[in-house]
């Protein structure tokens, strides 16, 4: 495989190279959740490459040839990074898709659209209670007027 990287020895001395001799070889796995398949590919590349330049070398272009790349959004694993990021062994390179809404705009219409239709009252008591506040109301008038309430029964 053809080094791509071009700027390897600028990774190895950071903070995050460290360690590594320029010729070593790290694994890593680029992935890309489209809204019909999951695209991954494993990488072998050289000490010291960047997100961008590990991008370049696998086949996401050949794959994904309409991506916006000049808005292009990665991470490892989970947590946003800088194309010149210099990947370790290991690295998950994740590539993002742009929103096609806005999170906040959706929570909020999801809320006006549960208030529009709501349809129960926010002070009628639920029915359990409702069951019980009856019941204990005939108990009170059975207690206060014991003989003005006529048991059902068989009738002669």
């Amino acid at each position: 495989m053809a080094p791509i990287n071009s700027n390897a020895s600028a990774c190895l001395s950071g903070p995050t190279g460290g360690g590594l001799d320029p010729g070593a070889q790290v694994r890593i796995l680029i992935i890309y959740a489209s809204p019909e398949r999951v695209w991954r590919q494993d990488l072998s590349v050289q000490a010291g490459t960047t997100a961008s330049e590990a991008l370049a070398g696998s086949r996401f272009a050949q794959e994904f040839p309409n991506y916006p790349y000049d808005e292009a959004a990665l991470g490892i694993f989970g947590q946003l990074c800088t194309p010149d990021h210099c990947l370790a062994d290991g690295d998950r390179l994740e590539i993002y898709r742009s929103l096609v809404f806005d999170p906040l705009e959706s929570r909020r219409r999801r809320a006006e659209h549960r208030k529009a239709f709501m349809t129960k009252p926010k002070n009628r008591p639920k029915r359990r209670k409702a069951k019980l506040a009856a019941q204990e109301r005939a108990r009170q008038a059975e207690v206060s007027a014991p003989g003005l309430i006529k048991q059902a029964g068989p009738t002669d």
